[in-house]
C-alpha cells in the first residue's frame, strides 16, 4: 500500500502504466483530481491505453504495429467526435473532421451493422482499415453522424435462455426446499 501511495505523490511515474498509456493532460495535478471527480468518465479521457484487448484483423500484413495502429485511428482521432448510446446503438457524430472520407474511431466487428439516420449503409459504401475502423465517404453520411448496432441473431436467444434458467433453478430449489428433496 505504501509503494502505491509513494509512487501516487510522485510528479513523474504517478502512475505505473508503461510506454503504451496515453496521457491526454499535461498537467499531473488535473490527472489526478480526475480520479476523485464525482464524473468517472473523466479519469478514462485523460488516462487511455492504447492496448485494447481486441482487434479483429482484417488485412494480412503482420508487420503492421497494430498498438499504433489503434493509438492513432482510434485514441488520436476521438476528439474529433462525440460519441453517444441511444437505446440499443452507439452513436458517432464528426464534430471537427471536413475531409471527403472519414474514419471514425470505432471498431466494426462481424454482425455490426452501421447506419445513418436510420439508413442502413452497405458493405459498398463503407471500407474498414486493417484494424477494422471504418472509413465512409461523406456523402453517404447524413446530419454529420453514424450509428453503430450490435446485431447477432442468436444474442437475444441467449439472453432470454439464461433469465428463463435462472427462473428454473429458483424455482427447483424452492420446491426442493419445501418438499424437504435434498439435491444441492
Amino acid at each position: 500500500m505504501f509503494v502505491a501511495l509513494s509512487t501516487w505523490n510522485k510528479q513523474e511515474d504517478f502512475i505505473l502504466s508503461g510506454s503504451k498509456t496515453v496521457f491526454r493532460e499535461s498537467d499531473v495535478e488535473k490527472i489526478k483530481q480526475s480520479f476523485y471527480s464525482q464524473n468517472k468518465g473523466e479519469a478514462l479521457e485523460l488516462v487511455m491505453k492504447s492496448t485494447p484487448d481486441y482487434l479483429p484483423l482484417y488485412d494480412d500484413d503482420r508487420s503492421t504495429g497494430f498498438y499504433e495502429l489503434y493509438k492513432h485511428k482510434i485514441i488520436d482521432n476521438n476528439p474529433n467526435f462525440e460519441k453517444s448510446v441511444i437505446g440499443r446503438q452507439l452513436v458517432v457524430q464528426n464534430i471537427h473532421l471536413t475531409e471527403e472520407v472519414i474514419e471514425f474511431p470505432v471498431v466494426i466487428y462481424t454482425g455490426t451493422s452501421i447506419t445513418t439516420m436510420g439508413n442502413k449503409l452497405t458493405k459498398e459504401q463503407y471500407s474498414l482499415s486493417t484494424i477494422g475502423t471504418p472509413l465512409i465517404n461523406k456523402k453517404y453520411i447524413q446530419n454529420n453522424q453514424i450509428e453503430i448496432a450490435f446485431k447477432h441473431k442468436f444474442s437475444d436467444i441467449l439472453i432470454y435462455l439464461t433469465v428463463i434458467f435462472w427462473f428454473l433453478l429458483i424455482v427447483v430449489y424452492l420446491y426442493c426446499k419445501t418438499k424437504k428433496i435434498n439435491i444441492f
